[in-house]
């Protein structure tokens, strides 16, 4: 990582050997002080996702089930607003049979 116009790197991160279940590196803290020094604290390590991550994934996938199932109804709703524009079908037997499919 170079700062500033140096033309030399300041830190060279790599990633460092893990047992293949972390998911995140953690490469450095960033510290600023008085909004004008900056200091590049390394870190260099890796760690798996904690409890708030997994229940945000849990709660993100019931948002997008939610989603779907709503999107599901509307495309119902719009199939029975047009069988109901159509003339001289049975329209509530056309509609048992696409919802089935």
């Amino acid at each position: 990582m170079f700062l500033g116009n140096a033309t030399a790197p300041a830190h060279i991160f790599e990633v460092p050997a893990g047992e293949g279940t972390e998911i995140y590196w953690n490469v450095l803290d960033l510290v600023v002080n008085n909004c004008e020094n900056v200091e590049l604290r390394p870190v260099n390590t890796l760690s798996e996702p904690c409890e708030q991550y997994d229940e945000y994934k849990m709660k993100k996938m019931k948002t997008r089930e939610k989603t779907q199932m709503n999107q599901v109804e509307i495309m119902k709703i719009q199939m029975k607003t047009q069988l109901t524009q159509t003339k001289g079908l049975d329209h509530q037997k056309l509609l048992r049979m696409i919802l089935q499919v």
